[in-house]
């Protein structure tokens, strides 16, 4: 629909900002290859009878080296590192991320360059 395109607009340009961001500090030769937006992963334990499951706001896979930098928006204010955020488990989510990305099929074999949280208004 319309609306649903106006939001993947809108994220795929704060993606392009927070990449644009990482690259003059970190990288000057790398370039976004894919981009991925609200992709839901999971991973099942099946001796535990557990499925982990994340919905990732957006991550991208940069070229040439094919690491993936993942972005999660965050709405409502956010700070990294307060009790508030160990509580609702914020620490762990880009963790887990970062897990079922690397245990995915499609991308088990790219290395996580970042990942990152970035605040939306």
């Amino acid at each position: 629909s319309k609306k649903e395109m106006m939001f993947i607009e809108a994220d795929k340009k704060r993606f392009k900002v927070a990449y644009d961001l990482i690259k003059t500090k970190l990288f000057d030769s790398y370039a976004i290859k894919e981009f991925h937006h609200e992709e839901t992963l999971y991973k099942h334990f099946p001796t535990m009878k557990l499925t982990l499951e994340g919905k990732i706001d957006c991550y991208s896979t940069i070229s040439p080296s094919d690491e993936i930098i993942i972005l999660d928006y965050k709405s409502g204010g956010f700070n990294v590192g307060t009790t508030e955020t160990y509580s609702k488990g914020f620490d762990l989510q880009l963790l887990i991320y970062c897990y079922l990305i690397t245990n995915n099929p499609s991308t088990k074999d790219n290395k996580i360059a970042g990942a990152y949280f970035s605040p939306v208004l």
